[in-house]
């Protein structure tokens, strides 16, 4: 190997390896003989897509060897597009490390499951995970909070444009997540709310003023699912940016389109249990946020970085 990065907790090498790759505070890269070149401090430990930021800054500095504690599933399929080796490692410095691997004692890590899914050493994994997720969370609280306070405000408003809101709103909303750092499956997941919530919405508006043709409710789906793709064509459609074989903007906005259908089904449901009455006030808006922020979560602790 020509250039190998290591994810350390400090600067030098009697640091201790990383236990997170993407989020790791420093990377220092070694030229072939092991000689330490240089010392980033990584600017993607705080915010979301640090996966895909770390990796893509490592394939920028010619990299094809990289060492870690674990690596989330963005990582590791970018740095393998990137043909770039990797090897997981917990628990000892980057000096010790580096021996093993003059000593050719370091397995290449190739399976497909990310390395912190992998069952070993489950104690100190899920002590990781923990720590990172708390980390995680309270930088989503300090990054997130008003693009949160306009995205959980949405519902509420009586929205007077239809199609060229939806059109514009979307890549508007995508442009800012994008500046914020906000990764595409946490993103998408809110846009395809959006574009259901809208649908439904014109849907509603049509069907108080009697207007009724053959195929009226997917059409209106299709038409404003259409112009909002067409609105994100420049975010879709990168290599690098995948989850399960699919686009990940593509894929969050089919799953918050699904979120949000199973979100009206059961408010529809507790509706009908009541007798067609709500169980608490703003029932039909709280549900689907409450379905949305627990998906959320899941994607942010578990898919992002």
């Amino acid at each position: 190997m020509k250039r190998i990065a290591v994810a350390a907790e400090g600067e030098t090498l009697d640091s201790k390896i990383s236990p997170v790759g993407a989020r790791a505070p420093y990377f220092l890269i070694f030229d072939s003989k092991f000689n330490l070149e240089e010392v980033i401090k990584n600017p993607f430990r705080a915010g979301g897509g640090a996966g895909l930021g770390a990796a893509s800054l490592l394939r920028e500095k010619g990299v094809d060897g990289f060492i870690a504690g674990a690596l989330g599933p963005n990582m590791l399929m970018s740095l393998r597009e990137g043909s770039i080796k990797i090897y997981q490692v917990q628990g000892i410095t980057v000096e010790e490390v580096l021996q093993r691997l003059q000593k050719n004692e370091l397995e290449e890590f190739n399976s497909e499951i990310p390395s912190w899914q992998e069952e070993v050493q489950p104690k100190e994994r899920f002590k990781n995970r923990t720590l990172s997720g708390l980390h995680r969370f309270r930088q989503a609280w300090k990054k997130w909070f008003g693009l949160f306070l306009l995205i959980l405000f949405l519902p509420l408003t009586k929205i007077s444009a239809v199609c060229p809101l939806c059109t514009v709103a979307a890549a508007c909303g995508m442009g800012l997540s994008h500046y914020l750092g906000v990764d595409d499956l946490i993103s998408g997941l809110w846009i395809g709310a959006f574009f259901f919530s809208l649908s439904f919405w014109f849907i509603d508006y049509l069907e108080k003023r009697k207007i009724k043709f053959i195929l009226r409710d997917f059409l209106v789906f299709f038409l404003f699912y259409l112009l909002g793709f067409l609105s994100l064509k420049g975010f879709i459609g990168y290599s690098s940016n995948k989850i399960f074989g699919l686009d990940k903007l593509v894929f969050s906005i089919i799953l918050g389109t699904f979120v949000s259908t199973i979100a009206v089904s059961f408010d529809r449901m507790l509706r009908k249990r009541n007798q067609g009455r709500v169980y608490f006030t703003y029932q039909k808006v709280i549900l689907p946020l409450i379905f949305l922020v627990i998906s959320t979560l899941i994607l942010y602790f578990f898919f992002c970085g």
